[in-house]
């Protein structure tokens, strides 16, 4: 599982459609000089929560050691991620809020948050990559207004922007949620 979702996060490999198989034996696991690591995180956790604890750590550095596993670093990540999850719907709303207020937005405006002027990173990139919103938003908003293909196409950036979109594919498989209702979620916010 971890070398599979490693070679998902940083390469072509697509965990979800091979469903994690990749050729390794057991014998050559055996001989890896970290097995033990990898045998207290099979005590420690369950498949499913073991599989959510390197997706969390491997989207914020996909090069993610699994000595590092029980530090207080990755602990931490896959406990505020499994926040945000169990809470997505209501961080959303809180990152489209954000967005609106921040930018002094009305419905009609709405869209500005997407305009590539310039080449430049619009107001919705900036806000992800410095961490005021959350990649979740991002991801969710690309569901309902398909932006990142005019992303691709305006942002004349060559290093953050497919870093940035490589990161958001990658992790876009694991983000289970209904369109339509983030998009209820966001006519009520717009409304107002």
């Amino acid at each position: 599982m971890y070398l599979a979702l490693k070679l998902h996060f940083t390469t072509d490999y697509d965990y979800i459609k091979y469903k994690g198989k990749i050729s390794v034996s057991y014998a050559t696991f055996q001989k890896r000089k970290d097995v033990y690591f990898f045998k207290k995180l099979a005590r420690v956790y369950n498949n499913h929560t073991l599989e959510q604890f390197f997706i969390a750590n491997m989207l914020v550095n996909s090069r993610m050691w699994v000595g590092d596993a029980f530090s207080a670093e990755c602990i931490s990540t896959h406990t505020e991620r499994q926040k945000k999850i169990e809470s997505l719907r209501y961080m959303f709303l809180n990152d489209c809020r954000l967005i609106t207020t921040t930018h002094g937005l009305t419905e009609d405006q709405f869209n500005n948050v997407f305009d590539v002027k310039d080449g430049q990173h619009p107001i919705l990139l900036r806000m992800v990559i410095a961490n005021k919103i959350n990649i979740e938003t991002f991801i969710i908003l690309n569901s309902i207004f398909t932006f990142v293909g005019d992303f691709n196409r305006q942002i004349t950036d060559t290093i953050i922007w497919p870093e940035f979109l490589m990161r958001c594919k990658k992790y876009r498989p694991f983000l289970v949620y209904n369109t339509s209702k983030y998009v209820d979620v966001l006519k009520k916010l717009l409304i107002i």
